[in-house]
């Protein structure tokens, strides 16, 4: 909605802020939506006081930065999705081997870890749609996507486990599945919702470093997680 007008009593005493709604047009040089009158009526907000603010902004409103910032991230979830598929192998056999389990056991363990080595480098690009999801104030479909995913775990659990009699394997499987179908689902609203592909494709990855200061501690506690 744009500002139209102001309305007063006889007094002179505002009654309501009139407003026009607006529809986003296309992208100005500089990256910024140019807005233009939807064919709608105008809207009264009833008001006793309205102050105007004029060219506020959160931050500084770099819109480059802000699209750095989404490459910068993308760049590192691949990196981080690539070396994941490439250690896990290695740190699961370590893992199990070092756990000394019997052969049977850890022949169970190694049919599990199969399945969750795929939900895991999924899970890396998966993350990195769920903040792009909060940073843009979508947080309700967050809420409908982890129903999403529960659901289809569960089903390709008792597909894999029950009638396909896959075992301890087929649990592993359903959990890739659900990563794998939660991925896609999350690219579809983040393409829908948020403006994170052109983002992405008009940055630049120069905000690497900065990203790396911030998330360390937070990178840390996630790889003990992991881990564990």
């Amino acid at each position: 909605h744009a500002p139209a007008s102001i309305k007063r009593d006889e007094s002179g005493k505002v009654t309501a802020f009139v407003c026009k709604p607006q529809v986003i047009g296309s992208y100005d040089s500089g990256g910024r939506p140019a807005p233009y009158d939807a064919d709608l009526p105008e809207r009264e907000v009833p008001a006793d006081v309205v102050i105007v603010a004029i060219g506020q902004a959160i931050g500084h409103n770099d819109q480059q930065e802000l699209r750095d910032c989404y490459r910068s991230g993308f760049v590192l979830a691949c990196a981080l999705a690539v070396g994941v598929a490439v250690l896990e192998v290695p740190v699961f056999r370590l893992l199990i081997g070092a756990s000394g389990a019997g052969a049977e056991l850890a022949q169970e363990a190694w049919a599990y870890a199969r399945g969750m080595m795929i939900a895991l480098v999924i899970g890396v690009m998966t993350t990195f749609g769920t903040y792009v999801l909060i940073a843009n104030g979508k947080t309700r479909p967050l809420v409908y996507l982890t129903l999403f995913e529960g659901i289809v775990n569960l089903v390709a659990d008792v597909g894999f486990v029950k009638f396909l009699g896959m075992g301890t394997a087929g649990a592993g499987y359903g959990t890739a599945v659900a990563n794998i179908m939660r991925l896609g689902a999350t690219i579809y609203v983040v393409l829908h919702e948020t403006d994170a592909y052109r983002c992405i494709r008009l940055g630049r990855a120069r905000s690497i470093p900065t990203i790396l200061g911030f998330g360390r501690s937070t990178f840390i506690v996630g790889l003990v997680g992991s881990v564990s």
